[in-house]
């Protein structure tokens, strides 16, 4: 299906993508108007993670969606990371192991806030600099 309309989010799209820095795109707005859909129809050949929160799930119950979604990504046996700090760290290793000079594209989608502890922790991430890092950033 083709997302019609959005041109000028469309354009916003393709230049993160064309972009040589790594980029941080913070989507938001209401329910139901087709954000995720948008996304995942524009990067669906760049996605290289995906993660969706699990509602008023545990840290635990978290840890172990971020790990499958990983793992079956990666496709390489992981240990459960016990922390935020460790499940990045296992997602970092997994960017800078990938081939090619495209861009890596991951999506969190954080419905609803179902992901809050994580996404404190993603914010102190990508300020540290983590995303720019020689090795995920290929």
């Amino acid at each position: 299906m083709a997302v019609i309309g959005r041109i000028r989010e469309i354009k916003e799209l393709d230049r993160l993508l064309a972009s040589k820095e790594a980029e941080f795109l913070a989507l938001y707005g209401r329910r139901r108007v087709g954000k995720t859909f948008l996304i995942r129809e524009h990067f669906k050949k760049q996605f290289c993670f995906e993660l969706t929160g699990v509602k008023d799930g545990t840290l635990k119950e978290q840890l172990v969606n971020f790990h499958q979604q990983l793992s079956g990504r990666s496709r390489k046996l992981r240990p459960l990371p016990a922390s935020w700090q460790e499940a990045f760290q296992q997602l970092a290793d997994h960017l800078g192991s990938l081939r090619g000079n495209g861009k890596r594209v991951v999506s969190w989608t954080n419905c609803r806030g179902w992901l809050v502890p994580a996404r404190a922790f993603f914010r102190r991430w990508i300020i540290s600099g983590m995303l720019s890092h020689p090795r995920i950033r290929g």
